[in-house]
C-alpha cells in the first residue's frame, strides 16, 4: 500500500523535516521550527520558513492544518533528502496532469514530474535543464491543482478570493520585558468585520499574546469572495514584539 506521509531526513540544517507531514498542524511546526512569514492568499494560507540555502512553504486550511507542502533546495543538496514514499508512487504520463512546463512565479523553464501516492495524494517534481532536482511539492490532489500544479477539475472550479487586511489594530507594548511572536487565527465575516479571534500559536508570554489578541480584534477587512459574493473566512495574523535597542 503506498503511503501518503512523506517522511524527510535531512542533515546539517536546523529544519525538522519528518515533521512536515501532510494534516499536521502548522502550529506544531512553529513551534520546532521558528517563526515563519505568512501570507493569506487566494490558494490558502501560506507558512514560509528559509534557512541559508532551503526554503520550506506549506498551504494550509483555515485550521491551520497542513494541505500542502513545497521545499526548494540547491540541486547539490538533495543527495542529503531522503523521501521514501516517492519511490513507491507512480508516475503519471508526461503531461497526464501537469498543467504547466515553467515554474509559476518565474521565467525559468523547467521539467515537471507528477507522481500518484494516492487517488488524493500527489507530488511534483521541478528539474531544470540538466535534470537536477530543484524543487519539490506534495499535498492534496485539489490543493495541487488549485496552485497550477496539475491539470484537474479542481483548477477550475469556483476560487475563492481571501480577505484583505484593511485596518490593522495597534495597541501598546505590553509591561513585559518578553519577545517573541504570536499568532492568531481571525474569523472574519462578510462584512469584513472580527467575529472572533484567538491564539492560534502562543509567544510564550501570556502579556504578549494578550496584546496581541486585543489587536486583532480591531481588525477590519475587505470580505472574502466566493463567486462574487461575500462570504465568512479566516485569515492568519503574527504579531511580532520585539525590545528597541538602548540608544
Amino acid at each position: 500500500m503506498r503511503t501518503a506521509a512523506l517522511l524527510l531526513a535531512l542533515a546539517a540544517v536546523e529544519f525538522h523535516f519528518e515533521q512536515f507531514r501532510l494534516g499536521v498542524s502548522v502550529a506544531k511546526l512553529i513551534a520546532s521550527n521558528g517563526a515563519p512569514a505568512v501570507v493569506n492568499a487566494d490558494v490558502g494560507h501560506i507558512w514560509s520558513w528559509e534557512e541559508n540555502d532551503f526554503r520550506v512553504r506549506v498551504i494550509s486550511d483555515d485550521a491551520g492544518s497542513v494541505q500542502m507542502v513545497d521545499i526548494i533546495a540547491p540541486p547539490a543538496r538533495w543527495a542529503h533528502i531522503r523521501i521514501p514514499a516517492i519511490a513507491a508512487g507512480s508516475a503519471l504520463p508526461p503531461n497526464a496532469e501537469t498543467g504547466i512546463t515553467n515554474f509559476p512565479d518565474s521565467g525559468l523553464e523547467a521539467e515537471f514530474t507528477a507522481y500518484a501516492l494516492s487517488p488524493r495524494i500527489y507530488v511534483v517534481e521541478l528539474r531544470n535543464d540538466r535534470r537536477q532536482l530543484g524543487e519539490l511539492f506534495y499535498g492534496a490532489r485539489e490543493v495541487m491543482a488549485r496552485n497550477g500544479l496539475l491539470r484537474t477539475q479542481e483548477a477550475t472550479s469556483p476560487k475563492l478570493t481571501a480577505p484583505v487586511l484593511l485596518h490593522q489594530g495597534t495597541v501598546d507594548y505590553p509591561s513585559t520585558h518578553a519577545q517573541g511572536d504570536t499568532y492568531v487565527r481571525i474569523a472574519v465575516n462578510k462584512s469584513g468585520s472580527v467575529s472572533n479571534a484567538r491564539i492560534f500559536q502562543s509567544s510564550g508570554d501570556a502579556d504578549l499574546d494578550g496584546a496581541a489578541l486585543a489587536a486583532a480584534r480591531m481588525d477590519t477587512f475587505s470580505a472574502a469572495l466566493q463567486e462574487g459574493k461575500p462570504v465568512d473566512s479566516v485569515y492568519f495574523a503574527r504579531h511580532e514584539f520585539r525590545q528597541l535597542s538602548p540608544g
